[in-house]
């Protein structure tokens, strides 16, 4: 297994955000995590990543054991970072770089590595996402669609052992969210990822299984087409209902 998680809790305050969770997911998985806003799933993702700590659990991601209520800048946290990518909603590209220069930073300053072999790389990821002529452009120059694809470049230019993807459509208009879940479909297999999403014909196409959050729970995990056509749980029931 490359992730496992027991027993997690978090909450903000006196409100439960995450009540339990347990849940493992074995290498190349895609993981469609699904549920009413609020459930829990952003927070579950951030608190993979370290970049939400936890309160109480036991947490392992590609090798690494997690500790509750650890900060979010703890040094401790560097080697899961070189192994987790993230992918937000939001691009978060650095404007003043090139397109290039976006996915060859952490490599190079992070891990140290060869600047003729990241850029190789680099060039061969924007290839790979069909942007492989716009390595020397600004984020301003890219529509939406191409600066998540960049992002999700960039992420991968981590070589990470799993990629975790916080809806990382919602905030593009139709077109664009098709150029990125094109992506997505095409990695699938190849690596591992969690993705937090509303698009439920990629859940049901692409994803190996679907887990359903609702209320910090974890209430429903299972292959695309049992957990969308004959849910166990009633309130995966009523989730998939206001969906038909």
């Amino acid at each position: 297994m490359i992730l496992s998680v027991n027993g997690l809790h978090k909450a903000h305050g006196a409100r439960q955000v995450l009540r339990g969770i347990d849940a493992t997911v074995a290498r190349g998985e895609t993981i469609a995590l699904v549920g009413p806003s609020g459930g829990g799933k952003s927070t579950f993702l951030r608190c993979l990543n370290g970049l939400n700590s936890y309160d109480a659990g036991d947490v392992e991601v590609a090798g690494l054991k997690l500790a509750p209520h650890t900060p979010p800048d703890d040094p401790a946290l560097l080697p899961l970072r070189a192994r987790v990518g993230m992918v937000f909603q939001g691009f978060h590209l650095f404007p003043h770089l090139t397109v290039l220069d976006n996915l060859c930073l952490a490599p190079l300053h992070v891990r140290r590595e060869a600047p003729a072999e990241v850029r190789a790389r680099a060039q061969g990821l924007l290839d790979r996402v069909g942007l492989g002529d716009r390595g020397g452009a600004r984020p301003a120059q890219l529509s939406g669609g191409q600066q998540q694809r960049v992002a999700i470049a960039r992420a991968l230019c981590m070589q990470p052992e799993v990629l975790l993807l916080d809806e990382p459509t919602s905030a593009l208009d139709p077109e664009m969210r098709g150029e990125v879940l094109a992506v997505l479909r095409d990695l699938s297999g190849a690596c591992t990822m969690l993705v937090v999403t509303h698009e439920m014909a990629f859940a049901r196409g692409v994803a190996s299984r679907i887990w359903v959050f609702d209320e910090g729970k974890l209430v429903e995990d299972g292959p695309p087409a049992q957990v969308c056509e004959n849910p166990r749980s009633e309130r995966a029931r009523a989730f998939f209902k206001d969906r038909s």
